[in-house]
């Protein structure tokens, strides 16, 4: 019954919003359980209907049981079965069909959705990255010292679909110079202290457990280049954003790459099925000082213009000027 209760008073509260708002905006993609609005499949009215940011889907499900699970969009299979995670598939492409504009948050969402849903190819649509890193919380440090030898660094949840191991069977393969630090713990975390053992990296990784948020900034600063191997586009993974900000390199992987490395102004993205290529793209910036620093300057400038609090308020502004809400709406 409170439940019952809990969904009526969520339709009577989505009917007042359609009416009285001028454009209706969803953050993110459905997900009944969390954030549930009837008023999305009202009538519109007239009225402009926006959905999104919608996210990259996390592709690294365990117990995914078919292509809609494991896409991520809504993981409701396991607890709710086949009919009702069909249900919510439909209700999801109608919210789609309904929207005047969507947003992504990167190129690579839009064409999984483009694949499931053809249509949406004829929609408006707008990227904006899931970023918002705060420049205070996350700045280059103006005493920042350059490192006598190349520092890397990990902030990860240590599962197996992060990758470390690869990293650390690629440090193998690096100059003796180049240390890594790893920041976080997870299930993985004494399979790779044992790992590291194993390899004879005693000497050249530490585990730092896990860090509070507040001193991430200064984690960041203690490093040279910041490595993310695992598979999703490089500008949606937050400690990238983050590292950036603090002015490091990136070393980010991703899975079918076309060669196995490609070289950024920021960084090297390398082919996750290739410990080799993560040691070369490793052993270069060790090798080019002068790469690696201006590397260094291109990331912060690109962070800062793409995935700072500032970049993102300014993304905002311009989509609900496409929509027409005024400017002293939007302020």
């Amino acid at each position: 019954m409170n439940d019952i209760r809990f969904y009526f008073s969520l339709l009577i509260t989505g009917i007042k919003e359609s009416y009285s708002a001028k454009v209706i905006h969803h953050y993110g993609s459905f997900d009944f359980m969390k954030g549930f609005n009837p008023a999305f499949f009202l009538p519109k009215l007239g009225r402009k209907f926006i959905i999104g940011p919608v996210f990259y889907p996390n592709l690294n499900s365990q117990d995914s049981q078919n292509t809609w699970v494991e896409l991520g969009f809504m993981k409701h299979q396991h607890n709710y079965g086949r009919v009702v995670s069909a249900i919510f598939r439909v209700l999801h492409m109608l919210t789609l069909m309904r929207a005047d504009l969507i947003i992504f948050d990167c190129d690579a969402t839009r064409k999984i959705y483009l694949d499931e849903f053809p249509f949406l190819e004829r929609k408006e649509f707008m990227i904006i990255p899931s970023g918002g890193v705060s420049e205070v919380d996350f700045h280059r440090e103006a005493h920042k010292l350059r490192n006598e030898n190349l520092v890397l660094g990990v902030v990860s949840n240590l599962i197996k679909s992060k990758n470390v191991d690869k990293l650390l069977q690629a440090l193998v393969l690096t100059d003796n110079g180049i240390s890594l630090k790893i920041a976080n713990e997870g299930p993985e975390m004494g399979n790779l202290i044992s790992l590291s053992k194993k390899l004879s990296l005693e000497q050249r990784v530490t585990f730092l457990g896990r860090i509070d948020r507040s001193l991430l900034s200064d984690f960041y600063n203690s490093i040279d280049v910041c490595v993310a191997l695992f598979n999703c586009p490089t500008e949606v993974k937050p400690s990238v954003q983050e590292a950036m900000m603090c002015g490091c390199a990136i070393i980010s992987g991703e899975l079918g790459t076309s060669v196995p490395i490609a070289k950024k102004d920021w960084g090297f993205i390398v082919d996750l099925q290739s410990v080799e290529s993560i040691a070369a793209a490793i052993n270069t910036l060790f090798k080019d000082r002068q790469t690696l620093e201006e590397m260094k300057e291109h990331a912060q400038k690109f962070a800062h213009q793409h995935f700072s609090s500032a970049a993102i308020l300014d993304k905002m502004k311009q989509l609900y000027g496409r929509m027409g809400v005024s400017e002293r709406f939007r302020q």
